[in-house]
């Protein structure tokens, strides 16, 4: 194999040293904070769809857990604001409201249901249950449905327009005393039902 001997070392590009230790949340820039809400962006939830004026995020409620009514912020990510910048005005996405909550579906879901159910029948006719499944985390994921009832647009809340933004988004939850504070009294036309 000679001739692979021969090729030319690629320039142009350079390996940096990364010591996995060292990245923290902090200092990695992983974390993301906005100038609308109090909390950094949730890592347990993904927006699962939008369409039109509704759509549904996907969420693990043993580390954070949402409520029908509470209102959250989908900011297009790569907006991070630093802590001695507190401007907002490079933010865009949209504010929804939660109108309902169920179990997340995904494609063994109903299989897995009916393995438990003939499991469960079966072992009233046997001593012992001899089906011991590992109970799995995926089972655990909560889907919430919600309504879009803004836009943000540069920092700005204004009316839903139609506005969309990609999955690609963080999530922050927003407080009911932010939203009295800003939005009551503030802003007409946005259609936040508390």
């Amino acid at each position: 194999m000679p001739y692979i001997n021969n090729l030319p070392e690629p320039t142009g590009f350079t390996t940096p040293d990364v010591d996995i230790d060292e990245i923290t949340p902090d200092n990695s820039g992983a974390v993301s904070k906005s100038a609308l809400s109090s909390e950094i962006a949730v890592e347990s939830a993904q927006l699962l769809e939008l369409s039109g004026s509704e759509g549904s995020i996907i969420f693990y409620p043993k580390v954070r857990d949402f409520d029908v009514g509470d209102v959250i912020y989908l900011r297009e990510r790569g907006q991070t604001i630093s802590q001695a910048e507190e401007s907002k005005a490079i933010e865009n996405g949209v504010i929804v409201q939660i109108i309902s909550k169920g179990i997340a579906n995904y494609p063994q879901a109903d299989s897995k249901a009916l393995f438990r159910l003939l499991t469960s029948a079966h072992s009233t006719t046997v001593t012992y249950r001899s089906y011991n499944e590992p109970k799995e985390i995926i089972d655990e994921f909560l889907i919430a449905e919600f309504v879009v009832r803004a836009s943000v647009q540069k920092g700005e809340w204004r009316e839903p327009e139609g506005k969309v933004v990609t999955r690609n988004v963080d999530i922050f939850p927003i407080s009911p005393e932010f939203l009295t504070r800003n939005i009551i009294a503030n802003q007409e036309g946005i259609n936040i039902w508390l």
